[in-house]
């Protein structure tokens, strides 16, 4: 890595690209640039410094120590290079923590694009640099990006943070190694971009939704798409307080549960089943709401079910109790309630509730509870069919170039490009549902060296603007649950925890054999409608078997532990899933002490002094002396080792204590 006052004599590349028109229209510079800074603490202020930033520019690496140096260095960019000079930054919200109020101090901020505060997406200055962030195009670590797209790796390890340093702190060859590789990456990723972007003659999109939303765009020709818009705006809520009780009630999330009467049990010979691409299964598979919502009699809705229709109602349930190992409700969608008990945050029994639901949720309900009486508030019904070509085209188109994709990379796994390729395609095939939840945000970010949010849209502004319906994305998430809500009451006892679309069980696999059966004639069916290969889309949908687990234990939702056979060496091996905890301190902590021992201590009061997890603080100005320096920064971000503790709920304990009891 050489010091930056070096790359006044370095020749660069110094190659543009046209892309937009009319008033879009920019000249962008294809020179591919990362940046990154490495901060110091001060524990007893709580605030954080740079000493040294790292800018990588076609694979050649610069450093410096100060913002000045930094500043020099951004001027000796403009000499050199033409158009627009994009650098990239991963997890650009903590760089320009430190460098937007020096922007801004200095008169040289001409535009921001955030999507929350503090959470720039894109950052422009007015001599036309523009920093943008990696991170939300992958949704990925800096590690698992270098991984699946570059040939440089990141090196963990070879920085101790906890020692001071400040801009003259001798830094050894092994730590400036470690600030390099992290450059490195984002310019080779950089390459990426633009070769898949800039010189197509197309922007870059801000996030990995971005990528498919113009994807969709694409299919229309002409008034086509003004014409999909002025459809689907009718399909949103009449209003704003509608939309948003919409999506706070009626919009589920995955489901998510582990059986009770098992928590905390070591169980062998556990079989995990996985549903394969199950979000795209059910766009492609199932009928949506197609017609606006109108209001319909609330003693109407048995019958508008009957006949195919959408339906949403508000619901009361009187005496309402699960009656299978597993149970439904979020806690946080149930709008009013009296005598309710939870179990891991869903609802075991009611005396009432009242929920806002779609069909689809009735008819799980009707399938994981039972009631003494349902009465419906009120109803509104909707005509049901396909998701338009425009939706269903590119995501088959995607979902192909996966599989085929998928295919040479498993005959060829170290090969960098194809792995680049596949994450990329995945990527894209998981942003289409993303895309149909999104939110609309009628707020922008401002920023005038203080964050801000500004109204700077009406609501029909935005829904006239949209080809996707927010009823897709409820809809989505509810077949899905319904797909596997059925299979584990079809298991029963048996099946033992489930997340999104997966099912771990001891059950045989007969029902997954006769669910494929039916998936792969839907598959039959569905190509012969849409023109496709059923070779290449014979399996989407379809449960996989990922393997049996020699053991495993649950403690409830987002919390297991596993030991297999690992692939590699055949040695058994202990994974562990638990939110909030990252999965490297569980799998040391498991390699120090054994299998056994890591079973016996995955219990609820688990804990980690040092978790490998981390928490921030955001400062405006501060100064501190570090190692015998006077350090100043305008603004920053502290970034803090926190500890780690399970901290199951009292009262699901109490509730798998009243279950096995019951069990036993």
């Amino acid at each position: 890595m050489e010091h930056w006052e070096k790359l006044e004599s370095a020749t660069i590349q110094n190659a543009v690209e046209v892309i937009g028109r009319g008033k879009t229209r920019q000249i962008i510079n294809t020179a591919c640039i990362g940046f990154d800074i490495e901060t110091t603490n001060d524990e007893v202020t709580e605030s954080a410094y740079m000493y040294i930033w790292q800018l990588a520019i076609d694979g050649r690496a610069y450093y410096g120590r100060t913002w000045d140096e930094f500043f020099c260095l951004l001027a000796i960019l403009r000499q050199k290079l033409a158009g627009k000079i994009i650098i990239f930054i991963h997890n650009m919200g903590f760089e320009m923590s430190f460098l937007l109020p020096r922007l801004y101090r200095a008169g040289n901020l001409s535009r921001i694009f955030a999507r929350e505060v503090r959470e720039p997406l894109e950052v422009e200055t007015n001599d036309e640099i523009i920093f943008r962030d990696t991170m939300a195009l992958t949704n990925m670590s800096l590690q698992a990006l270098a991984k699946n797209y570059c040939r440089t790796q990141k090196l963990v390890g070879d920085l101790d943070y906890s020692i001071l340093r400040n801009s003259t702190t001798p830094l050894t060859t092994t730590e400036l190694a470690y600030c390099e590789n992290d450059v490195l990456i984002l310019s080779e990723y950089a390459e990426y971009l633009h070769n898949e972007f800039t010189k197509q003659g197309a922007k870059i999109p801000y996030t990995a939704t971005g990528i498919v939303r113009r994807l969709v765009k694409n299919q229309f020709h002409g008034w086509e798409y003004k014409n999909a818009c002025d459809k689907v705006s009718r399909l949103y809520p009449k209003t704003v307080d509608k939309y948003n009780f919409t999506m706070k009630w009626l919009y589920r999330g995955a489901f998510c549960h582990a059986q009770t009467a098992i928590c905390g049990e070591v169980l062998e010979n556990v079989h995990s089943h996985d549903l394969k691409s199950a979000y795209p299964a059910e766009m492609a598979h199932r009928l949506y709401p197609m017609s606006p919502f109108k209001t319909i009699p609330t003693d109407s809705v048995n019958e508008h079910i009957k006949r195919g229709f959408a339906v949403i109602m508000l619901v009361e349930f009187y005496n309402i109790r699960a009656t299978g190992a597993h149970v439904l409700e979020s806690r946080h969608k149930v709008i009013e309630e009296s005598g309710a008990e939870y179990d891991n945050g869903r609802l075991y029994y009611a005396d009432k509730i009242t929920v806002f639901i779609t069909e689809i949720d009735l008819a799980i309900y009707n399938m994981m509870y039972e009631y003494s009486d349902m009465k419906i508030l009120g109803a509104k019904a909707a005509a049901k069919s396909p998701l338009p070509d425009y939706l269903l085209r590119p995501l088959f188109t995607v979902y192909q170039q996966k599989e085929e994709i998928g295919k040479q990379l498993k005959s060829d796994p170290d090969n960098c490009d194809l792995k680049a390729m596949y994450m990329s395609i995945k990527g894209k095939l998981n942003s289409f549902y993303g895309m149909c939840v999104a939110r609309l945000n009628l707020e922008e970010v401002t920023y005038n060296g203080e964050w801000g949010k500004v109204r700077n849209t009406t609501y029909e502004e935005e829904i006239n603007k949209s080809v996707l319906s927010p009823y897709w994305g409820i809809y989505i998430t509810a077949y899905t649950r319904l797909t596997i809500c059925t299979a584990i009451t079809a298991l029963g006892k048996h099946a033992y925890y489930s997340d999104t679309d997966s099912i771990k069980h001891s059950a045989t696999f007969e029902y997954f054999d006769n669910f494929n059966r039916h998936i792969e004639d839907a598959n039959k069916r569905m190509c012969i409608s849409y023109k496709l290969d059923f070779n290449v889309f014979k399996n989407l949908g379809k449960f996989d078997y990922e393997g049996t687990y020699t053991r495993f234990k649950t403690l409830g939702a987002k919390r297991y532990i596993v030991e297999e056979y690992n692939k590699k060496d055949g040695a058994l091996e202990v994974k562990c899933t638990v939110a909030g905890l990252p999965k490297n301190t569980f799998k040391t902590f498991a390699k120090q002490l054994g299998n056994d021992e890591a079973f016996k201590r995955f219990e609820p009061d688990l804990t980690f002094d040092i978790s490998g997890k981390n928490a921030h603080k955001y400062n405006d100005e501060t100064t501190a002396i570090i190692a015998g320096e006077t350090m100043h920064e305008y603004g920053s971000c502290y970034i803090y080792s926190v500890g780690f503790c399970m901290r199951v709920d009292s009262g699901f304990l109490l509730i798998i204590s009243k279950r096995k009891e019951i069990t036993q």
